[in-house]
């Protein structure tokens, strides 16, 4: 039973179709289809939203239909769309996504806005609660539950591509995607370019981003300066960075994460502490070089004993070859001038034009240090959504 008939049985009302008074509002002159997303809160529920929007973005544009995004409040604004920057009220919301040619929602009252208006509609539930909160007022359209199979207990295993499939098809677009999601990292979403100081240049980027320095990689103090004076940094490094620089930037500097490996400093760890700066211990030593290591850290904080996985450790890559996958990571390597995708290409001397395309994997043991940041792709030229 729908959740409307439950309350009009248990009230004694008989259900009838609802109206709105709509109230105009300038949203543009082009055709369009709407997501409104997180409606109990500033984050959406579903974390790969992006990664749809990318995917959908270019034969979108192709054909003249933009993606409006509702939220005024999300926290995220999403590339690739209309980010709306005003919350809008429900006669406003109805007058969109009226004007709309399909409707994407994680379930709120946009979704039976968008039934009453008979719209098509691509919606997930949260709560995995079922058809009790199907569309209940659309009669000559359609729509697709994205988490209806059982099995879906994590929305966030629902596949990008599939997501976007069913945006082509409810749109008559003929268009093929020739990959298939195999695995995304929890980190995958955490967008964010690192940079080897080994270059004395201007990156350009935007004002307010964040940037992590490997300090690891390449040491030159002169460089991390020149970013530090720039950008909110991160910076990874194994040895002692001079402590009056740091002290100079330290206004800029978001956290330290110090790496402890066989030669440790943990003088310089006490310093930084004095100082005020936020830092992280990690280490890939094994557990009992680290536990021998705990005595000169005790009042500092705990060493994370930082785990390599292997495949054995993610089941959706069981079985399958790693140099046969394509991966995107979260963000790009900046080195002497050039671009890699993550840090194990950078190792390889894989350097890459457009990061944002998938690129095959040439795996080493960098590469699974940096799993979780992967988008991990296997190619097919499957066009069933299901």
């Amino acid at each position: 039973m729908h959740t409307i008939e439950s309350y009009a049985t248990s009230l004694g009302l008989k259900i009838d179709k609802p109206s709105i008074y709509e109230k105009y509002y300038p949203v543009g002159d082009f055709k369009y289809i709407t997501l409104y997303l997180g409606s109990n809160g500033n984050q959406a529920y579903y974390r790969h939203w992006q990664e749809v929007i990318n995917l959908a973005f270019p034969i979108l544009e192709n054909k003249k239909i933009k993606i409006i995004q509702l939220n005024a409040h999300l926290e995220q604004k999403f590339d690739n769309c209309v980010n709306l920057t005003e919350p809008l009220e429900p006669n406003r919301l109805s007058y969109i996504i009226r004007k709309s040619d399909l409707h994407l929602t994680e379930n709120g009252l946009d979704l039976e806005i968008a039934s009453l208006h008979n719209k098509n509609i691509i919606y997930l539930d949260p709560k995995n609660e079922g058809h009790s909160t199907s569309p209940y007022w659309n009669k000559n359209s359609k729509y697709v539950y994205l988490n209806e199979s059982e099995e879906i207990k994590d929305i966030n295993k629902i596949k990008p591509e599939k997501i976007c499939k069913y945006i082509f098809n409810f749109l008559d677009l003929n268009y093929n995607i020739d990959f298939e999601t195999v695995f995304i990292g929890e980190n995958y979403q955490s967008k964010i370019a690192q940079f080897v100081p080994d270059q004395n240049t201007d990156l350009g980027l935007p004002e307010q981003s964040m940037l992590i320095v490997r300090m690891d990689k390449f040491f030159d103090e002169q460089n991390l300066a020149k970013q530090l004076s720039k950008y909110k940094c991160i910076i990874i490094t194994n040895k002692e960075i001079n402590l009056n620089l740091l002290q100079q930037l330290k206004h800029n500097i978001h956290h330290i994460a110090y790496f402890v490996e066989e030669n440790d400093n943990p003088e310089f760890v006490d310093s930084i502490q004095q100082m005020g700066v936020s830092f992280v211990l990690m280490s890939y030593l094994n557990e009992d070089e680290i536990k021998s290591k705990k005595i000169n850290y005790i009042d500092n904080d705990a060493i994370n004993h930082v785990k390599i996985p292997s495949k054995e450790d993610i089941e959706e890559l069981k079985g399958l070859d790693i140099n046969s996958l394509h991966y995107l990571s979260n963000g790009p390597v900046l080195s002497n001038f050039k671009v890699y995708k993550s840090i194990f290409d950078y190792e390889d001397k894989n350097f890459v034009e457009n990061p944002s395309i998938p690129t095959q994997i040439k795996e080493n043991e960098d590469f699974w240090k940096e799993i979780n940041n992967f988008h991990i792709v296997k190619k097919t030229v499957d066009n069933n959504p299901n």
